[in-house]
């Protein structure tokens, strides 16, 4: 067997491993590989390829495979699809809980402000002066409450392990025990 030959045979292996031979090219194969002179080390090829030609495939298998095939695709599609939904849901849930969260938030935050006396004796502050300063304080309050939120966003925390911790801080802002 010439260099050429054995170049050749290696290069068909390699495609034929890799499932990219065509059939003239198995045949080239099978050819180079029954040559009386092939080198040892390709006698397990050989060997191998004389067992599968000896296999006889059934009537109708390539048919029944493909169908086979069709039917593993679909129903691997239609799990990826269910795995979506339920991937969906759980997010459709955090940013409802996150909304809720933020709701509760800043109605405990007006009850809280409108339950204090706001009275200050010898205030000089004119309306339009306090109206300002409220203005200050819920701006202060906005951008504070919008880094919280990006911050949980970014460490992917779940809605109700956020909603437990802002309790917390509410329950030690106020001076309160409980948490529910």
């Amino acid at each position: 067997m010439t260099a050429d030959n054995i170049q050749r045979l290696r290069t068909l292996i390699d495609r034929y491993y890799s499932a990219l031979t065509t059939p003239a090219e198995e045949r080239e194969m099978r050819d180079l590989l029954n040559d009386p002179s092939l080198p040892a080390e390709y006698q397990p090829v050989r060997n191998m390829m004389a067992h599968l030609d000896a296999v006889a495939v059934p009537d109708g298998f390539e048919s029944r495979m493909a169908s086979l095939i069709d039917r593993l695709d679909a129903q691997e599609q239609d799990e990826a699809a269910a795995r979506s939904a339920r991937r969906a849901r759980p997010v459709t849930f955090r940013v409802w809980g996150i909304a809720a969260s933020i709701a509760v938030l800043i109605c405990l935050g007006v009850g809280f402000m409108l339950g204090r006396n706001h009275e200050h004796a010898g205030s000089d502050l004119t309306p339009e002066q306090t109206y300002a300063e409220v203005n200050k304080a819920l701006g202060l309050f906005a951008s504070t409450f919008e880094r919280g939120y990006e911050k949980m966003e970014r460490t992917g925390i779940p809605a109700d392990a956020a909603t437990e911790k802002a309790w917390s801080v509410l329950a030690r802002l106020t001076g309160s025990q409980e948490t529910d």
